[in-house]
């Protein structure tokens, strides 16, 4: 598994299986476009919503096209979200043609309530306005994020990202970058109370403004959870952590992450992972650098037994 993940144009032939189908195509430059098929033209739509109905059957697949752009302006993008629903991008999601989601109010709100979507090879710009509070709320069982590359809002709000909850059990986020270009979120990534997490060769350079938070969040009861291979900056002034474990019941294993956090001179054991009295999540080899021109050290640090 990378630790980097670097997103290419995805192959439909590699995405799909002979039982998938592609129900719809989506491009908001309109319908009846040249340069498509046929096919495509047939099953062409200009928004997201207008696709999803035609989801009938999980494994169903929704394209959404090279140069398509979309404002998520509420929560009712994904009302008629079916479980197994599989919404691919086409294109390079860190590329300005990337098909685009752009998240532009307050309420503006993505949420996965039915079992076994997959969402993969978007680009997600959640910073089209300030204090989102959350732009993506995870609450069906095994939901896929992949791919995709997420550009992180502001604002002094609680600006979570993506959220886990309670009932979103099996989540997997992979191959993902989360990225800020200024101003600061409360954190990145938060589990609810869910159980089978896995959070495995992301990126994420981003600045959390809540110095203990980090940009993983463990706020409460998490079970068998897996955080591996990825790549944390928090970018935050003084900042002393990119993950943050809340719950001292919650399980799993934390392994093979890279970190840098801004709080030079602080307390080595203190940085990168923090809030681990009493956890039960077992670590291996996770390093945290915190000055420039350093190598980072085990965090937490090896305790003799």
């Amino acid at each position: 598994m990378r630790a980097y993940p670097l997103t290419a144009a995805p192959s439909l032939g590699a995405l799909l299986t002979p039982n998938e189908r592609i129900v719809a195509f989506v491009d908001s430059n309109g319908t009846d476009l040249v340069g498509y098929t046929d096919f495509v033209n047939d099953n062409l739509v200009k928004t997201l919503a207008e696709a999803l109905p035609r989801v009938n059957a999980e494994g169903d697949t929704v394209v959404c096209m090279m140069g398509h752009a979309e404002n998520v302006v509420d929560g009712t993008m994904l009302a008629n979200l079916v479980a197994g629903t599989r919404i691919i991008g086409m294109g390079s999601p860190d590329q300005s043609n990337a098909p685009t989601f752009t998240w532009n109010a307050v309420g503006s709100i993505w949420t996965a309530a039915v079992a076994d979507v997959v969402i993969r090879g978007l680009r997600l710009e959640m910073n089209g306005a300030d204090d989102i509070t959350q732009g993506l709320n995870i609450t069906g069982d095994g939901f896929s994020l992949l791919d995709s590359y997420v550009q992180c809002g502001t604002g002094a709000a609680n600006d979570v990202l993506a959220a886990v909850g309670g009932t979103g059990d099996d989540t997997l986020v992979q191959g993902n970058e989360f990225i800020s270009t200024g101003g600061t979120s409360t954190d990145i990534f938060v589990s609810g109370g869910s159980d089978g997490l896995r959070v495995v060769g992301n990126r994420f350079d981003t600045s959390s403004d809540v110095a203990g938070n980090g940009q993983l969040n463990l706020t409460v009861l998490s079970t068998n959870v897996y955080l591996g291979y990825n790549v944390l900056n928090n970018r935050v002034a003084a900042g002393l952590t990119c993950m943050d474990f809340n719950d001292v019941a919650s399980t799993g294993l934390c392994e093979h992450n890279i970190m840098s956090v801004l709080n030079a001179g602080g307390v080595a054991s203190a940085q990168g992972i923090t809030a681990l009295t009493g956890v039960l999540v077992r670590f291996n080899e996770n390093y945290c650098s915190d000055e420039p021109g350093r190598s980072g050290i085990l965090s937490p640090p090896v305790v003799a037994t």
